[in-house]
C-alpha cells in the first residue's frame, strides 16, 4: 500500500506543485480512514506517519539511484516481502506496475485544472439549480 501511495505522491509533487502539500494532507487523512474501515486498529496506526515517511525516503532514494524503475521495484519488494531476499521476477513486476501507474496518472493536474474551470458556480441563496441536484434536475 505504501508503494502505491508513494507513486501517487510523486505525481502530486510533479502535477500540483504548490498545492501538493494540501492535497497530500487530505489524502493522508483519507488513507487513515480507509485503513480503519478495512479493519486495521487505531493502535496499529500509531506509528504510521513515521513508517510512511521512512518508506517514502527509501523509495525516493531508490528512484534517484537509477533512471530505470528496477531499483524502486527491488526496494519495494524487499519491504513488501519482509524476507530480505531479492526476487528478479517480483522486482520486474513492481517496476512495470510503477511505470503503468505513473503513466496513468500523468497529466492529472491538467485534467483537474480543466475540470475545475468547468465546475458550475455555487448555487445562489434562492435555491439549487439543476447542476446542483435541485428541483430543476
Amino acid at each position: 500500500m505504501l508503494f502505491e501511495w508513494f507513486l501517487r505522491d510523486i505525481v502530486l509533487i510533479d502535477e500540483f506543485g504548490r498545492h501538493a502539500e494540501g492535497i497530500r494532507w487530505a489524502l493522508g487523512g483519507r488513507l487513515l480512514i480507509d485503513l480503519q474501515r478495512s479493519g486495521i486498529t487505531p493502535a496499529s496506526l500509531k506509528s504510521f506517519d513515521q513508517v510512511s515517511h521512512e518508506r517514502f525516503a527509501e523509495y525516493q532514494e531508490a528512484l534517484e539511484a537509477s533512471s530505470s524503475l528496477q531499483a524502486l521495484g527491488h526496494r519495494a519488494w524487499l519491504r513488501i516481502s519482509g524476507t530480505g531476499e531479492p526476487s528478479e521476477r517480483m522486482t520486474m513486476l513492481l517496476a512495470i506496475r510503477a511505470r503503468a501507474e505513473l503513466e496513468k496518472l500523468r497529466g492529472i493536474g491538467r485534467e483537474y485544472i480543466v475540470s475545475e474551470k468547468a465546475v458550475p458556480t455555487p448555487p445562489s441563496v434562492t435555491g439549487l439549480g439543476p447542476e446542483w441536484g435541485g428541483p430543476d434536475r
